[in-house]
């Protein structure tokens, strides 16, 4: 479902809820919300669509651009604990203003989530900063043998000393596959990356 540009608006992701919920049978469910304006009420309401969808194995959502902020980040990550069958999960909040309590949120629930497979995230302009880099790596050392992929571009305030002992330490071996993009990190020695 591919609605980007169309101001949609938290109204409208109430309505786009109101349907979700119906489609109980569902096993594949794609949203590109992307610049329609979505805060965080929006977010709730599609968070409530979402965690009725228990059929659930893969899951794309795009809110790039949108005022999702850490209260609709909480809001997400309440919903997708709900989803146990999920095994691809995929969530671009691209300069959604996330933070580190955003972050927290989200992190806090990739444990719950036993058959996921695949995790994307990407945060680009986010705010994500060194707390919610801290935040996002104890989240990923729950993810043994699982694929992940996370893009942080332009956070200049985040921590790779967070981020790197998970990338390079024990529980990386256990991952299939592990992804960081790390364009434009104003304080992210080349050292700490390559030890």
């Amino acid at each position: 479902l591919d609605l980007r540009n169309n101001s949609c608006g938290d109204q409208g992701c109430k309505a786009l809820s109101e349907g979700f919920s119906k489609l109980l049978q569902l096993s594949t469910l794609s949203v590109n919300l992307e610049r329609n304006r979505v805060g965080a009420e929006g977010c709730k309401a599609l968070a409530d669509g979402f965690s009725k969808l228990l059929q659930l194995s893969t899951l794309s959502v795009n809110l790039e651009g949108n005022k999702v902020g850490a209260e609709g980040c909480k809001a997400f990550a309440n919903g997708f604990s709900k989803l146990l069958q999920l095994s691809d999960l995929s969530v671009n909040l691209n300069g959604s203003s996330v933070g580190a309590e955003g972050c927290k949120a989200l992190a806090d629930r990739f444990s719950k989530l036993r058959k996921l497979n695949t995790l994307s995230l990407s945060f680009r302009n986010a705010g994500v900063g060194a707390e919610g880099c801290k935040a996002l790596a104890e989240g990923f050392s729950q993810l043994l043998e699982k694929v992940v992929k996370l893009w942080l571009v332009d956070s200049a305030t985040c921590c790779c000393s967070a981020l790197c002992p998970w990338f390079y330490g024990a529980t990386v071996s256990m991952l299939k596959d592990a992804t960081l993009w790390l364009e434009d990190w104003l304080i992210c020695a080349s050292s700490a990356l390559c030890p």
